[in-house]
Parts: structure tokens; C-alpha cells; sequence
């Protein structure tokens, strides 16, 4: 019979089949246990199994699947009660995290911004912190769809929407910024006498 599915680490999804009885389970009846778990399906051939023996099964969710799946497992041909031929079950799986790694560079290419303000926006709370001395932030973050900004003083930012699935190294260009080129004007110095009509050539200089 099919005996139970679990999650023993929140990972991996595990299925038992035991026999119990009243006689043993033999290759030769080419029996076929398959374990589902959300999209991902396998297929294990049963071997000779005893009465009271257990033959356990496992599979890995597929690697889209979200905190929680169906998983369901099932043996086929199956045994005179076919209420114990399958199981299905909704398990929640624990979240997977992942190491998003921030690397804050200059737009000349050469240039790593350390001490710039990281941050980091999904479901959930905002991770913020600064970039080390070599331009890079590391965060660690579940799998999703991320918007990351880096902000320093003297460049223009550009963020960027991450997907994270699996360990990550993303760069952000930080556009350096030139200081605005001083605005000149003309400045006119009339020298007058106090009678108020009299204009004072200005003495030239030798």
C-alpha cells in the first residue's frame, strides 16, 4: 500500500510504500510506483518487498514551484483495496534562499563604487546595506523577481529588475556625473565724478 508523503528537509519530497501483506511483493509483477510533486513526475519499478517492508521513494519540486505543491504518489497494478493504492497531499516546502551578489561599478568600466547605498525591494521587507571595498554587496534572498538600486553621491543610478532562481552576480552602472562648467559674465566698471556728469577714464595699465 502506499504508506505516507513528507518533506522531511522542506526540500525534497519523499514517498513510502509498504506491504502489508498478506503475502510479499515480487519484481516479477513488474509493479510501478510513480511520485508526483507539482509539475515533476517520476517512475520507480517496484522490487521484491516483504511483508512489513517499506520502499521508500523521493523526488526534488521543480525548480518554479512555490511554497506550496501537490504531491501525490501511487502504485500500479495496485492491491485488492484500491483506497490504498494512491495518496495525495498539499506540502509546504521550506523557502529556498540564495546568494544575490551586488557589484556597483563606474560607467568607465574600470571603477568599483564602494560605500554606495544597496538596495534591495521584493515581496516582503526592503534589504539594504553598502558596498564594500570592492563595489560589492552580498544579500541573500528567495527566489523571485527583484528591484535593485544602488545610489551614491556624484553618480546617477540605474536600477535594474533581477530574477533570482539560483545564486547570483549582478552588476549596477552608476553614471558618473561631471560638475556643471562655472557660468561667466561680463562685468562693466564705469568710474564717474561726483558731479555726476563727469566720466573717469580708467588709467591703462603699463
Amino acid at each position: 500500500m502506499v504508506a505516507s508523503l513528507t518533506t522531511p528537509d522542506g526540500k525534497k519530497i519523499v514517498g513510502v510504500v509498504k506491504n502489508l501483506g498478506p503475502t510479499g511483493y515480487s519484481a516479477r509483477q513488474k509493479r510501478t510506483v510513480t511520485l508526483t510533486a507539482g509539475a515533476a513526475s517520476k517512475k520507480f519499478d517496484l522490487p521484491d518487498l516483504e511483508v512489513g517492508n517499506e520502499f521508500p521513494v523521493e523526488i526534488l519540486p521543480p525548480p518554479n514551484a512555490g511554497p506550496k505543491l501537490l504531491a501525490s504518489l501511487s502504485i500500479s497494478p495496485g492491491d485488492q483495496n484500491s483506497r490504498n493504492d494512491s495518496l495525495s497531499k498539499a506540502i509546504t516546502l521550506s523557502s529556498k534562499s540564495y546568494d544575490l551578489i551586488i557589484v556597483a561599478r563606474s560607467s568607465d568600466g574600470k571603477t568599483f563604487v564602494s560605500a554606495a547605498d544597496v538596495e534591495v525591494k521584493g515581496v516582503g521587507p526592503a534589504k539594504a546595506g553598502k558596498t564594500n571595498f570592492r563595489g560589492a554587496f552580498t544579500v541573500k534572498v528567495e527566489a523571485r523577481d527583484l528591484h535593485v538600486s544602488v545610489q551614491h553621491t556624484g553618480y546617477t543610478s540605474n536600477p535594474r529588475q533581477v530574477t533570482v532562481a539560483k545564486d547570483e552576480r549582478v552588476e549596477i552602472v552608476l553614471t558618473k556625473e561631471h560638475p556643471a562648467t562655472p557660468k561667466s559674465y561680463d562685468l562693466i566698471v564705469v568710474a564717474r565724478s561726483n558731479d555726476g556728469k563727469t566720466m573717469v577714464p580708467m588709467p591703462t595699465s603699463r
